[in-house]
């Protein structure tokens, strides 16, 4: 059972990680707008029946003046062509991209939360002889 609650109490660590190296990223990338070019929903094999995956194609201009392009996969906010996306680029690689958008990283971090919190009662419990 502490096998168990230890396994909750991990997935908390790496999306620690995860949004420590996003911010360290963040500082030393530049940020730019770029322009969606193209907009594809598909069905995503990995999820549940009724679930898509959406292919946002992007464009943007580095430093250098020269047009680089993109690709994000996102499971919702679908945004029509033309409009404009915040872009993160590695300004000694332009080619290294990725939309600025972290939202999905903090929502994961609840989730990731609540099951350490569920995995520390499970240890402190089996601990204690309650379980």
């Amino acid at each position: 059972m502490i096998f168990v609650g230890l396994l909750l109490m991990l997935p908390v660590i790496a999306n620690v990680v995860v949004i420590a190296r996003t911010h360290v990223r963040r500082r030393a990338w530049t940020n730019v707008d770029a322009t969606v070019t193209k907009v594809k929903e598909r069905p995503d094999k990995s999820g549940g029946q009724n679930s898509s995956m959406i292919v946002v194609h992007y464009r943007f201009t580095d430093r250098q003046g020269q047009t680089r392009s993109g690709v994000d996969h996102r499971m919702y906010r679908k945004p029509r062509k033309n409009s404009t996306l915040s872009v993160i680029y590695d300004p000694h690689s332009p080619d290294i991209n990725e939309p600025s958008s972290i939202g999905w990283v903090y929502g994961f971090l609840v989730l990731t939360v609540g099951a350490f919190v569920a995995g520390l009662w499970i240890v402190v419990s089996v601990a204690n002889g309650s379980l």
